[in-house]
């Protein structure tokens, strides 16, 4: 184990310092403590998923057994039951090291809390602690960690999911009605053409996409898989027909078929993933069926893992960007939400300028580092914080778990009766995905007759 805890204490002392962190997310994020904090805390999911997926190649795997002297060692085909768990257990201390930051930043209102600095700074400590329940992890037992990933992992990605469908739906809208604006602000027509590129874009890959489904999963004999790929094309007609309705558009001048296409290519994509996700079968002769050949479904598994990575990751700078433009998303109660309502109302009628927003008592704080001239982020959370720390970092708990399940493609480790440790897919991963799927399209269809079934509510 000591090789474990040399290579992790090492590569996070020689990536990252304190100062090395702020100075890059000061001079990229605009100087402002708030979004810097945000780009440190997504770089060290990004290394999360690069530790990850390093776990998952033969040379980690076989590192693994060497340097754990038999304490992780498992009877399994060709060792890759190793690397599943390394994923459960790196996934598991970053959700463990955002669980103890959301319960120490509960009720945070300012900066002006004594917390708030260590949400905001102290990066070196915050690594070192990382690491250290990284290190930690690797100790647990190995019976834990494929109860954590089974038990507790895939349920945590199955409500990531849902963040993630409530956060595509919000963005749909907000990405049409910008473009929109746009265009008559400007009565530039690049930004129609845009609009209609992604609608008709969308469209044009969710219609390749269920026919490759019904040629690799839906061959005769394959009603279930049938099912789903059908009734999800049902689900998506019936969407993109209500969001052009006549009656739709008057309640909801706004929506349309550009929000339509969003949410079918995502609902797609969770049901090509999921029968990716289901265990093979085979008929009576013992040939598999319902499958892809092995090469195709290798390539499916690779592109469904590189889709679910970019979803992750605009999901949680998509989640971060909408806390910090609206004062009150996200916010615990309390009197600095409304010292920051207010802030931001008279900035926006012209009475104060915008650099009202931040606070910045020293103008000269800038001094020389290792690595350059270091001014430390600017203030901005005085009055009240931008965005619910409690709420981020859990957000990224469940991210996390979610994490664990797409880099492994929602493989689960078991214990057969001969102490025979077998990497397999399962039913629960695919089920997940597919109420997913069609939780995505029933939300955006409430959004759509909501106004009309209950014209009275204020619908924004």
């Amino acid at each position: 184990m000591g090789g474990i805890v040399s290579s992790l204490v090492t590569s996070t002392a020689c990536c990252f310092g304190q100062a090395a962190l702020s100075c890059c997310c000061a001079n990229l994020c605009g100087a402002t403590s708030s979004i810097a904090s945000r780009v440190g805390y997504s770089m060290m999911f990004m290394m999360t998923a690069g530790l990850s997926w390093l776990m998952l190649t033969d040379w980690a795997e076989k590192k693994l057994k060497d340097i754990s002297y038999g304490y992780l060692d498992l009877q399994c085909p060709q060792g890759e039951c190793h690397g599943v768990l390394a994923v459960y257990r790196i996934c598991l201390a970053t959700s463990l090291f955002h669980m103890i930051m959301a319960a120490f930043m509960y009720k945070v209102r300012s900066s002006r809390d004594w917390r708030a600095h260590v949400q905001n700074g102290y990066w070196a400590w915050k690594l070192l602690a990382w690491a250290a329940l990284i290190v930690a992890a690797f100790f647990l037992p190995n019976g834990f960690v494929m109860g954590w990933g089974s038990y507790i992992d895939m349920p945590g990605a199955a409500i990531f999911i849902l963040v993630q469908v409530v956060l595509l739906v919000d963005f749909a809208y907000t990405f049409s009605e910008t473009l929109l604006a746009w265009w008559e602000e400007h009565e530039d027509k690049r930004y129609l053409a845009l609009l209609v590129s992604v609608t008709f874009g969308s469209y044009i890959l969710s219609l390749v996409a269920t026919i490759i489904m019904y040629l690799w999963f839906g061959a005769p004999g394959c009603q279930l898989n049938q099912f789903f790929i059908s009734f999800n094309l049902i689900l998506c007609i019936i969407t993109s027909v209500l969001s052009a309705m006549p009656q739709i558009q008057e309640a909801t001048p706004k929506s349309g078929l550009a929000q339509a296409s969003m949410v079918t290519i995502y609902a797609t994509y969770l049901v090509a993933s999921a029968l990716v996700s289901m265990p093979a079968s085979k008929d009576e002769n013992g040939v598999l069926h319902c499958t892809p050949p092995l090469t195709n479904l290798d390539n499916t598994q690779t592109t469904t893992l590189v889709i679910g990575t970019l979803f992750t990751f605009l999901a949680l700078a998509y989640s971060a960007s909408r806390a910090a433009t609206r004062p009150n998303f996200m916010n615990e109660s309390g009197d600095g939400g409304d010292r920051s309502s207010h802030l931001y109302a008279a900035v926006e009628s012209g009475a104060f300028p915008a650099s009202a927003l931040d606070a910045d008592d020293d103008p000269d704080r800038s001094h020389s580092t290792p690595f350059g001239t270091y001014r430390p982020p600017v203030d901005d959370e005085v009055e009240a914080v931008r965005y619910s720390y409690m709420l981020f970092h859990l957000i990224f708990v469940v991210a996390s778990m979610y994490l664990a399940m797409l880099v492994t493609n929602w493989d689960t480790v078991t214990i057969t009766k001969d102490d025979f440790a077998v990497v397999g897919k399962s039913y629960a991963a695919a089920w997940v995905k597919i109420v997913s799927g069609w939780l995505v399209l029933i939300v955006y269809a409430w959004t759509l007759v909501a106004p009309i079934i209950l014209p009275d509510r204020h619908w924004d």
